[in-house]
């Protein structure tokens, strides 16, 4: 814990957010919060008072419209990663089978073209022409990791053939990612707030809402290795503060 210091040292405080998801029993920590603060949408709302028969303003007060934060996180767990990359899915992995010699002819090829092979993660492929094989590197070229050949120009392979390639697909593991142009995620939000005058948590804050982040990728986050979660409460937060 940081050194207290003295009453007038301004306090710095940082904390730990957790989240959890509507309809899941159990909290998934978000990460450490670098710093936050609220972000509340509110109006000035004149007051009408009658005064010796006569309407007049007497006073201005504020009317809260909603109730948000903003999270500063430098962290990057599963939730976040999916807001960043703009899609919604399950966290549950889903691992794919190996295709043994799996075979796909192409005909009427063209010298230069780009070929999927409607598989990827491939261990191996190998390219014929009319039951001749072809050479890697003379004739084609393939990426491995995402299914795909390339006819070369300078190789045997003629404009017009018929090419068949064998290929064997290993097993890989994924996860499903639904994409939208904004996603948000639904659930209860517990942040545990610290600061450097006491080890003791300095407030709890807990509420509902809804979390979404802006920017596609780390590169179009707010910092370096960092980013912004915004929160938008469905209520007015409870917060217990240390006494």
């Amino acid at each position: 814990m940081p050194d207290p210091g003295t009453p007038l040292t301004k306090r710095l405080t940082t904390g730990r957010l957790y989240f959890t998801p509507t309809g899941q029993a159990y909290e998934e920590d978000l990460g450490n919060v670098l710093k936050f603060k609220r972000m509340d949408r509110t109006e000035t709302v004149e007051h009408l008072a009658s005064i010796g028969g006569v309407r007049q303003v007497d006073a201005s007060f504020v009317h809260t419209l909603a109730f948000g934060y903003l999270f500063t996180l430098d962290e990057y767990v599963d939730r976040v990663v999916l807001l960043l990359q703009k899609g919604q899915g399950p966290l549950t992995p889903v691992t794919t089978s190996g295709i043994t010699n799996g075979t796909q002819t192409i005909n009427g090829v063209v010298p230069g073209a780009t070929y999927p092979l409607g598989a990827n993660h491939l261990s191996s492929l190998a390219v014929s022409v009319a039951g001749t094989p072809k050479t890697v590197g003379l004739d084609f070229t393939v990426d491995l990791a995402t299914g795909r050949f390339t006819i070369l120009s300078s190789g045997t392979i003629p404009a017009g053939a018929s090419v068949t390639a064998t290929f064997t697909a290993l097993p890989y593991t994924y996860r499903p990612i639904l994409s939208a142009r904004q996603p948000t995620l639904q659930g209860s939000v517990a942040f545990y707030e610290y600061d450097q005058q006491s080890p003791v948590i300095r407030a709890e804050h807990r509420f509902s809402g809804s979390l979404w982040v802006n920017g596609d990728s780390e590169e179009q986050t707010t910092g370096f290795r960092t980013l912004d979660l915004h929160v938008q409460c469905w209520s007015a937060p409870i917060i217990n503060e240390r006494a």
